[in-house]
Order: structure tokens, then C-alpha cells, then sequence
């Protein structure tokens, strides 16, 4: 792959959203799904493109894109397209770049064997039954950015790189660019209802296997990237780490997306939910009244 053929597959790189994922069923309201997806069908008859997302998804797609190809060999011999005169607030590309430019002189390529990247789940009918069956609702669909074996060997090498004391085996990972470090993190991500049921996928699709749990890389986009902590930890790529499930957690995911999907098959508006990060959209068109 030449750079600027690498160049042309980041600036196409499109989002890695499923239809039926957790981010579908955590939606606030029911009435905000309905509409959304009238409008998707309005712009595909007219063959309009999907409306552009905001800056921090952008780059965080495009980050995805570049740690599927650096763990998959994708990227050997490539020289990275990066414009040192870009417009890294603007330009989500160069800044996908300038993160993982950094992110690769502290993580090497080869520092756990790959098993899977980007696994889209279910595979088929019969994994897609089982799934449900575990995680509580159908359809429930995934991507997994990756899913890693650690060697003895790997585990120590990362507890020297990012101070994560783990045992060896099979690891999901998942990336979650963000702009600024969060002091919760760690506990955020053990609460994530996505982790979760990732993890209770996993126990179908690698029944062979014992996971581990989840590693979270967090790259933060610092203007100083290649800064290390006092511990000598990287201090803009921060890893947690989130264990399997209990049986407790895992109910309380199944019962919370079971009612969930009931709610949102109802179309009802929850108007607590009209105002969140900002307005939303369709309020703000009328398209939506809160009746």
C-alpha cells in the first residue's frame, strides 16, 4: 500500500456502528430512534450520504481504521501520510495520524498475537440465536476492535509498558479516543453496558476458550503526546483493564436491555432526553413535539 493509497482509505473510512448494538438500545428515547431512522431512509431514496459526524467520532473512526491495519501487517513498509502543517483541530485524518504516530513509539505491533480484528458478530444464524440467548435480546450485533492471546512473555512486556498486571490468554480490546484524560475512567469502563455484553458475546463465539477480560486503550489527544507519567507510563495512552463479568452484572445487563428493547419498539418520546449533550435535532426542526 502506497501512502497515498493509505491516505485515500482513512479520509473513506466509515463508521463501524452495528444496527442492533449496545449504542442502539442505550438510546434514551424511543421516539429520537424512530426518527432517525426515517430519516437514514429519506436520504437513502434520495441518495444523499449518511449526515457527518462530529469531530471526536471522526477521529476515533479513523483511529480504528489505522489499529486494525498496524495489528493486522497492514501497514509494513508504509510511510505514514502525515502533514506536519495539517490542521490537527479541523483535520480528524491528520489527527487520527498524529495520535497513532505517537501511540506506536510505546505499543510495538507484535506485542500480543492478533486472533481477530474488527470481528463482526453474529457470524451467522445459529451464533446470532446463542448470542441472544446469553446477552438477553435479538438481534444484538457487535464489532470487536480486537481480540488478542497474551504469552507470558506479552504480559510482562505490557506490564512494563502500561503498568496492567495481567494473566496470560485471550483479551477482547477496544479503542476510545477522547479529548481529555477522566479521572473515572477506570471504573467507567467496568460499568460500561458494552463491555459487558461484548464479554457475554465472547463466551459463544470462543466457547474453547477462558477470556480474560477487556484491555481499553484510551489515547487522549494531547498536544504533547509522547509525555510519560511519574511511573513512566505513557500519559496521553493510557490502558485499563476490565474483568469478566459476575453472573450479577451479566443479569443486570439482561434485564436492563430487555427493557429496553420493549421501550423502543413503542416510538414513545421521553422528553427528559431533550436536551442531553445539546438540543436535540429534531425538536429543534419540529419534526418532533414531545407528544
Amino acid at each position: 500500500m502506497t501512502s497515498e493509497a493509505l491516505l485515500e482509505v482513512l479520509s473513506a473510512a466509515g463508521s463501524t456502528g452495528t444496527p442492533a448494538g449496545v449504542s442502539y438500545y442505550t438510546n434514551p428515547c424511543a421516539r429520537l430512534v424512530q426518527l432517525n431512522a426515517e430519516n437514514a431512509l429519506e436520504r437513502a431514496e434520495k441518495g444523499l450520504p449518511p449526515p457527518p459526524s462530529e469531530f471526536e467520532p471522526q477521529v476515533g473512526t479513523v483511529f480504528h481504521k489505522l489499529m486494525e491495519l498496524y495489528y493486522t501487517a497492514g501497514l509494513n513498509e508504509v510511510a505514514l501520510p502525515i502533514d506536519d502543517l495539517a490542521d490537527f483541530g479541523k483535520d480528524p485524518v491528520q489527527e487520527a495520524l498524529r495520535l497513532f504516530t505517537a501511540y506506536k513509539t510505546f505499543y510495538p505491533a507484535d506485542e500480543w498475537d492478533v486472533v481477530s480484528a474488527e470481528r463482526y458478530f453474529p457470524a451467522n444464524e445459529d451464533e446470532g440465536w446463542e448470542i441472544g440467548r446469553h446477552v438477553g435480546i435479538s438481534p444484538f450485533t457487535g464489532r470487536i476492535d480486537l481480540v488478542v492471546r497474551l504469552t507470558e512473555a506479552h504480559a510482562a512486556k505490557l506490564k512494563e509498558r502500561s503498568g496492567l498486571d495481567l494473566n496470560p490468554g485471550l483479551y477482547l480490546v477496544d479503542h476510545k479516543t477522547t479529548g481529555q484524560l477522566d479521572r473515572n475512567a477506570s471504573m467507567k469502563w467496568e460499568l460500561s453496558i458494552q463491555f459487558t455484553a461484548y464479554q457475554m458475546a465472547s463466551q459463544v463465539i470462543w466457547p474453547e476458550d477462558e477470556l480474560q477480560g477487556m484491555i481499553v486503550n484510551q489515547p487522549v489527544r494531547h498536544k504533547d503526546l509522547l509525555r510519560k507519567t511519574h511511573a513512566g507510563f505513557p500519559h496521553s495512552f493510557p490502558r485499563f483493564f476490565v474483568p469478566p463479568p459476575s453472573e450479577t452484572r451479566a443479569q443486570a445487563v439482561r434485564n436492563y436491555l430487555r427493557e429496553k428493547q420493549v421501550y423502543l419498539a413503542t416510538g414513545k418520546t421521553n422528553i427528559d432526553a431533550c436536551l442531553r449533550f445539546r438540543p436535540c435535532a429534531h425538536y429543534m426542526t419540529g419534526r418532533c413535539n414531545q407528544l
